[in-house]
């Protein structure tokens, strides 16, 4: 449903190359208008004009909506004596506050209106993020806007297939279904960008244009407007964490927190560098070579997940524990919502 912050960011910086006539032609003048190699993760890597991204937000009706694990009437209940593990740690916590549906039921992973995903602006406005309908295939093919009957954003398209071998033979055990998201022409993508100049390219020439572009895995085809924007601030007080993208992070952040509503995603990025003669695939290089094609694998907090502290102090900490970060930040990752309260979910 939202792209990465690593596609984000290679998208601005595909683009810088366009609009400064570079694209196709390598110049010296790479390294100073997108940086030296794709993001890796480390603190000091530039990418020239491009300074910050924000996380990517789905816009609508000039708000911004964020992920959020919609919390329907649930509730904390204090447990003791629970053992947790969170990836390689496993301990006994005294007091764990887990959530609870209604007065008595215990949260039910079965039930997928607990948590279920939707998009929020933190402000009481709420969007589900799936449509419950489903057309039929003549109402598909035309996608029809008075077709979106449930108030969703995204409408899941799926496909079958099944794998052939390079002669091209079926492989009848290699079925496979692939879930593909249609989103409702009223919504769009959203994030900003901190840009500077440069002696090919100023700022302002991105402003006021509008462009048929393609980005993500599956070259998707999309409409782009560039206009002046400010970052939403993040509030800066409340136990209360809401992830509005992905954040790498350790298991010690769970030391702060009293309860947590959370997945895991995984993450790879591709590794190229900014050079002439430089022949890259898709397809990973032996990791124990120099040119490495792929980051390892890494694990990273989803967006939407639910991280409530133990108090302000710890909350303190948690903050620090998620901003310290800088090389993921920077691009969009490890940005929050700090809440006094839990946000409201979608009332049913």
């Amino acid at each position: 449903m939202l792209p990465q912050q690593t596609t984000i960011l290679g998208f601005l910086r595909y683009e810088a190359l366009r609009k400064s006539g570079l694209l196709g032609n390598y110049s010296t003048e790479w390294n100073s208008l997108i940086g030296t190699k794709s993001f890796d993760g480390s603190n000091e890597q530039k990418f020239g004009i491009i300074k910050n991204v924000s996380p990517v937000s789905i816009y609508n009706g000039n708000n911004d909506f964020y992920p959020l694990r919609d919390p329907i009437n649930m509730n904390t209940h204090t447990f003791h004596n629970v053992k947790v593990s969170f990836g390689d740690n496993s301990e006994d916590w005294d007091e764990l506050n887990i959530f609870q549906f209604g007065e008595a039921n215990r949260y039910d992973p079965k039930n997928h209106s607990h948590f279920k995903l939707i998009f929020s602006d933190f402000n009481g406005n709420s969007h589900p993020a799936e449509c419950d309908d489903v057309l039929d295939s003549e109402q598909e093919y035309g996608f029809i806007l008075a077709n979106w009957s449930s108030g969703g954003i995204f409408r899941k398209d799926t496909r079958p297939g099944i794998t052939k071998s390079y002669k091209g033979t079926p492989n009848d055990e290699g079925f496979f279904e692939t879930e593909f998201w249609r989103m409702h022409p009223d919504f769009a993508y959203s994030f900003t960008a901190d840009i500077d100049d440069h002696n090919l390219l100023k700022a302002s020439d991105w402003k006021d244009t509008i462009d048929i572009i393609r980005f993500g895995g599956d070259r998707s085809i999309y409409r782009l407007s560039v206009t002046d924007g400010i970052t939403n601030t993040e509030g800066n007080s409340g136990t209360v964490f809401i992830l509005m993208s992905d954040a790498k992070a350790d298991n010690s952040i769970y030391n702060h927190c009293a309860t947590v509503v959370t997945d895991t995603q995984h993450f790879r990025n591709m590794r190229t560098q900014s050079k002439a003669n430089e022949n890259w695939n898709k397809r990973p290089a032996d990791f124990n070579s120099l040119k490495q094609n792929g980051s390892n694998a890494q694990v990273l907090l989803k967006h939407g997940s639910i991280l409530i502290a133990k108090n302000d102090n710890l909350a303190t900490e948690l903050a620090k524990a998620l901003s310290s970060n800088y090389a993921f930040r920077n691009i969009g990752y490890n940005h929050f919502q700090r809440l006094n309260q839990i946000p409201k979910g979608l009332i049913k």
